[in-house]
């Protein structure tokens, strides 16, 4: 099971944006963090999508997250903890 925890670029730079600064490697060469993210983020989507077994699209907290892919999975959440 390979679940793709899928985060809109614009959530992941929000979340980011106050992480941003010069101890923080730059992920290409075009520089600007929230450029890099929506850029790495077009190229990988598509083939992180045909690789997973489920895609959870969540922009919550993790908390949401969590009790997303447990209703998805059809897991009991009391069971999970």
């Amino acid at each position: 099971l390979l679940v793709y925890l899928r985060y809109p670029p614009d959530v992941l730079a929000e979340r980011l944006r106050d992480q941003v600064d010069d101890r923080r490697p730059a992920l290409t060469a075009r520089g600007d963090p929230i450029e890099e993210i929506d850029e790495i983020f077009r190229a990988r989507d598509p083939r992180y999508r045909d690789l997973s077994s489920i895609a959870v699209e969540e922009s919550g907290t993790p908390e949401d997250v969590v009790r997303s892919l447990v209703d998805r999975l059809g897991l009991d959440a009391e069971a999970t903890g």
